[in-house]
């Protein structure tokens, strides 16, 4: 006959700790991706250089107008695809850690979102001209979005190999009982 794990044993707890982290984890990943929406509404309602990024590129040929309008065209649809991938992410993460799912593929997306959050942080720095313009505060809060998305990669990956080993653990004293 096999028996449980006990509830309160140390590696029940840490199992079920790391479970929630790994969910708390990926609703992030979803709430930063709805904040990446919402960033790209700001830059589009808020920047006045998109008139002139739109006169740069046509050389007049081309009405600014309509340049204006393919650029916030391709704003959302880069949004909706960095939003598809964080929320196939973050829901993949929920749904292992609830254990309705055993596939593990939401951490290749978190690697790929892992890897852009650390390739960011350094462009923060060097755009000194446009950091000025920005203004310090601006510059702080996307280096602290950024390490915090890090973070959040980080922790996933963590938490998959500890539920993984912690699982493996639980499986081994089911077979000794």
């Amino acid at each position: 006959m096999l028996f449980k794990m006990d509830y309160n044993s140390t590696e029940a707890v840490q199992l079920r700790r790391y479970k929630n982290r790994l969910s708390q984890s990926g609703e992030g990943f979803i709430v930063f991706g709805l904040w990446n929406i919402l960033k790209t509404v700001m830059v589009i309602t808020m920047r006045d250089d998109v008139g002139f990024i739109a006169s740069e590129i046509t050389d007049g040929s081309i009405d600014p107008e309509i340049v204006n309008g393919i650029i916030i065209v391709m704003y959302i649809i880069v949004s909706a695809v960095i939003m598809a991938v964080h929320f196939r992410a973050g829901r993949g993460a929920v749904r292992y850690a609830k254990g309705k799912s055993r596939k593990r593929s939401f951490l290749v997306l978190t690697g790929v979102i892992l890897l852009f959050s650390a390739a960011a942080v350094p462009g923060v720095f060097s755009q000194s001209g446009d950091a000025v313009y920005r203004g310090a505060d601006t510059m702080i809060a996307s280096v602290l979005i950024d390490l915090t998305m890090i973070f959040i990669s980080l922790d996933m990956f963590r938490c998959v190999i500890k539920i993984k080993h912690l699982a493996g653990t639980e499986a081994d004293s089911e077979e000794e009982n």
